[in-house]
């Protein structure tokens, strides 16, 4: 991957970002299996040709401060630790943030959206994780999330509602059974090594279409609701001149969160 600096950062930043000393020594890792077989497909067909520019690594840069807080910490239990294992014929690896007294730890560096909306893919990584922990014999009985907020707002904390009361939370996970566990680390391998490169309308970030009821002379939409039927339903009842369909649109294609998508079918 060729790493640009088109804002003109200081080297500083372009000498951190490059040097984040991540390696990778398996087949797949945890984050690669749970996400798009496409984008993995691609990003290795295409590794000397992508381009990131510093400036859209910062975040990731900022995420790994986790390492320096579990270091000051000194804490007890295990910290950071690399698991590998071997299963159908590849090697999958995933690293744990933190383990002690059965309770498996991830910390991240979020936005406050994703804390109140949620993000699947939080729990199936610490429930993967917990897979390779169980196969050796690391027991994990707790999954949690430390969620770091870094644009969480005082000023925006109401007593009953569901805005984070503070920067800093722990979010529970829901832990799979260990079967569950093991036939979904089988499927995602299955997808990634038997069968055709794909990205699902999730994996994609897709926002679902939706109807504003519009009225002449006003540019904003006085409602917009999820189905036709019901921006129908809602004009009838409140008024409006006409329906507008607002075509959903794929969030990490045409937003730029996807560093492969000019070489992706699904972008044009």
């Amino acid at each position: 991957m060729k790493l640009t600096n088109r804002a003109n950062l200081p080297q500083a930043l372009m000498k951190a970002v490059s040097n984040d000393g991540y390696s990778q020594s398996a087949d797949i890792s945890v984050t690669q299996l749970i996400d798009s077989s496409l984008i993995r497909h691609l990003r290795k067909l295409h590794q000397e040709e992508i381009e990131e520019d510093v400036s859209d690594r910062i975040w990731a840069l900022f995420g790994q401060v986790v390492h320096t807080i579990l270091e000051r910490a000194n804490t007890t239990g295990m910290v950071e630790q690399r698991l590998y294992e071997n299963m159908d014929g590849h090697s999958l690896s995933g690293q744990f943030d933190h383990l002690e007294n059965g309770v498996l730890t991830d910390w991240k560096l979020t936005s406050v959206w994703a804390v109140v909306y949620g993000k699947a893919e939080w729990g199936r990584q610490l429930n993967v994780l917990a897979y390779l922990c169980r196969l050796k014999k690391l027991e994990v009985k707790q999954l949690q999330i430390i969620a770091m907020m870094r644009d969480w707002q005082k000023s925006k904390v109401e007593p009953e509602g569901n805005y984070p009361q503070t920067q800093v939370i722990t979010i529970p996970i829901e832990m799979w059974t260990p079967e569950r566990q093991e036939e979904y680390v089988k499927e995602r391998l299955a997808v990634h090594f038997n069968a055709e490169p794909s990205c699902s309308d999730e994996q994609r970030w897709k926002k679902e279409d939706t109807w504003a009821v519009m009225k002449k002379g006003r540019k904003s939409a006085l409602r917009v609701l999820a189905s036709e039927p019901e921006a129908i339903e809602w004009k009838d009842a409140n008024g409006g001149d006409e329906i507008v369909k607002r075509p959903g649109s794929f969030t990490r294609c045409e937003n730029g969160y996807c560093n492969v998508r000019q070489w992706c079918p699904n972008y044009f």
